[in-house]
């Protein structure tokens, strides 16, 4: 996975074979490290590729080695460009802005790796941003099955109108058998 940022470049190989789709998606969270003055960032560019060479620590995607683009924020289906953005302001995470919170999950539905030319077993997932002002942005992949709150999943809870006919149901029964020992005495 390839980020673009001034501090550096972060590359992780990927091999499809790791990745693993829920529900017919695959998933991909980006943890936006903004801790500075402003917590909004604009996510500018969002690519993923098949390419057969791994190891690729490229700053310019145009670099990047025998490649085939799947999908890209900027291109509709019917490969119309389209300039996408998405703006994100990290501070209204629960957990609050910062390393190790989910600020964005993307999912990606499987067909577009359906057609994978022979022999690029490797995964890129290219990105850039603006309007940052500090941390390091991060991509990692999942299967979607989360508390965006990072706590344990909700446990259900009943409605006040179950609750109150389990409440009534109770004190109908305390009634009967009340009546029921005041005839026997």
């Amino acid at each position: 996975m390839m980020d673009q940022h001034p501090s550096g470049n972060f590359t992780r190989d990927v091999t499809f074979s790791e990745l693993q789709s829920l529900d017919g998606f695959y998933a991909f969270i980006l943890d936006a490290n903004e801790t500075g003055n402003n917590n909004e960032i604009v996510l500018t560019n969002l690519m993923l590729f098949s390419t057969s060479v791994a190891s690729q620590n490229v700053d310019d995607i145009a670099n990047l080695q025998n490649s085939t683009l799947l999908w890209s924020l900027d291109w509709d289906d019917n490969g119309a460009f389209q300039d996408n953005s998405v703006r994100l302001d990290t501070s209204k995470n629960n957990n609050g802005p910062g390393s190790g919170a989910t600020d964005l999950v993307f999912l990606i539905n499987e067909n577009y790796f359906a057609n994978i030319p022979a022999g690029q077993n490797n995964f890129v997932l290219y990105s850039s941003f603006s309007e940052f002002d500090s941390g390091f942005e991060e991509w990692a992949h999942d299967q979607v099955a989360f508390d965006p709150d990072g706590g344990d999943p909700p446990t259900p809870v009943s409605e006040p109108g179950s609750l109150a006919l389990l409440g009534l149901g109770l004190l109908g029964l305390l009634r009967s058998q009340r009546r029921r020992r005041i005839t026997q005495s």
